[in-house]
């Protein structure tokens, strides 16, 4: 065999190890504790000037307003957004990290907490929502709508 075949075998031999331990620790990072998401509920408690990750369901987008609404499986916030970032749309499954810049409000409710220093990325996990209770005109007692 020639110098280049062997040589050729030695990297390959030593790659390919190598980007198989890369991808391993990198499923695992992604499922381990380290890599832990909030939930809006637990907003209330986290330290203002601390980095958060939430994953929920995109409930509504307000492009005026310039925010969208997540929803996760304790609750719902509005997530502000600047122009130029990538459109988010109803629906769609998101991972949103940033920066808890506000106190919570207990008055407001999740409206009060404000993140900076926002990215949104496309969430790896299934976000379960709690069912919608079923409406109907006997049960609407707020409005006089219907």
């Amino acid at each position: 065999m020639s110098r280049k075949g062997l040589t050729g075998i030695r990297i390959a031999a030593i790659l390919g190890p190598v980007l198989g331990v890369g991808i391993v620790c990198t499923a695992l990072w992604e499922w381990s504790v380290l890599s832990r998401h909030n939930t809006i509920q637990e907003l209330q408690d986290v330290p203002v000037h601390s980095a958060v990750r939430l994953i929920g369901v995109v409930t509504y987008v307000d492009e005026p307003g310039q925010r969208f609404w997540i929803q996760d499986e304790t609750g719902a916030m509005p997530v502000s957004i600047e122009r130029g970032q990538a459109p988010v749309r109803v629906g769609e499954e998101v991972s949103v990290d940033g920066i808890k810049a506000a106190h919570y409000d207990p008055r407001k409710g999740p409206v009060s907490v404000e993140l900076q220093r926002i990215a949104v990325h496309p969430a790896a996990a299934h976000v379960r929502l709690p069912h919608a209770p079923a409406a109907s005109r006997a049960s609407c007692t707020r409005c006089r709508c219907c």
